[in-house]
């Protein structure tokens, strides 16, 4: 703790069988006196977790060897490295003047920097308190124990870049805010056709703005926070998916990306990765398949509708038939 000087810590102990979290927020006096009781929470198959009450501590999970000295490098140097098991490691970052929000914008930036884990990127999220092991079944090791959670590091010092780190934050959350208002004052445009169809298509900005607030309402509805980065992905995706071009979802793009020092530059860069995707090349090709087979069958179709017109016209028109006259009788 000497690592992550703060007033109080957050202990949560995770149930074995039932899965519960029990949390606790203690002094480092109340945590040192209750280290026995948590050593046999720890025995009876407890996992035991922590994290400073302070938003000026930033958690990355799950970083092999490569990711944190990638970390290092950038100047994001950690004031506290643990190993939870085998060459798997969490980093706690150390800054200053941080909000809750600006907290939760850097633990998802600085996962999506070096391949961590996003889902720790919440500031509610634990790490691994060290000197307990990880009792999760999938850690054991060869000679059938558990391991227990190492201290790799512990400077305790800000990161060397932790003013940039901070200025990213806020300039990350401000740009979410002015996102968040285009969305809400903007009417929810409809899907217009694929460009592949004959019909009117829309503008590509109205197209964009329609796949981005799907997205939106799912990623809400899911209870999840909002990555405006990511939905602006996933719209493009979907964009290419159907058929529409890379200029066209960069300008759809680039008409919603405000928020942006350099919007145009943001918006070919993101249309182009969109673009390129695995995904997205996948599902354009499996659309191009189906729109070309349903063309080709309509094209059948008219063909034989044709072909039968013409026959019927061809054919001898058959004599009128002629009633036979009344008998007399």
């Amino acid at each position: 703790m000497d690592a992550l000087p703060c007033d109080q810590y957050v202990i949560g102990i995770r149930d074995a069988k039932t899965g519960k979290m029990m949390q606790r927020t203690w002094d480092r006096a109340q945590v040192e006196k209750s280290t026995s009781w948590l050593k046999r929470q720890n025995a009876l198959g407890s996992d035991i977790y922590f994290r400073p009450a302070s938003d000026n501590y930033v958690l990355v999970d799950d970083l092999n060897a490569a990711q944190l000295a990638k970390l290092r490098t950038m100047g994001f140097d950690p004031a506290l490295v643990t190993e939870t098991s085998n060459d798997n490691h969490q980093a706690w970052i150390r800054l200053e003047g941080v909000t809750p929000e600006e907290r939760t914008a850097l633990g998802r930036g600085l996962a999506q920097l070096v391949g961590g884990d996003p889902s720790s990127a919440g500031r509610e999220h634990f790490g691994r308190l060290p000197g307990f092991t990880n009792t999760k079944p999938i850690r054991k090791l060869d000679n059938g124990f558990q391991p227990f959670v190492l201290v790799r590091e512990a400077v305790g010092a800000l990161a060397t870049k932790a003013k940039e780190l901070v200025q990213w934050a806020r300039d990350t959350v401000e740009d979410n805010r002015k996102r968040a208002a285009i969305v809400a004052t903007t009417a929810t445009p409809e899907f217009g056709p694929s460009p592949w169809t004959k019909q009117p298509r829309g503008s590509a900005v109205e197209q964009f703005q329609a796949y981005a607030k799907s997205f939106v309402t799912k990623t809400e509805k899911a209870g999840e926070p909002v990555d405006w980065s990511r939905i602006d992905y996933k719209a493009a995706q979907s964009m290419y998916a159907n058929g529409w071009g890379r200029d066209d979802i960069a300008e759809g793009i680039e008409a919603s990306a405000e928020r942006k020092r350099d919007p145009a530059a943001y918006a070919a860069k993101t249309a182009e990765a969109a673009c390129g995707s695995e995904w997205a090349q996948a599902k354009r090709a499996e659309t191009e398949t189906k729109l070309k087979a349903e063309a080709e069958a309509e094209a059948q179709a008219e063909a034989r509708a044709k072909t039968e017109a013409e026959a019927r016209a061809k054919a001898p028109v058959a004599p009128k038939f002629m009633p036979k006259p009344p008998s007399p009788f």
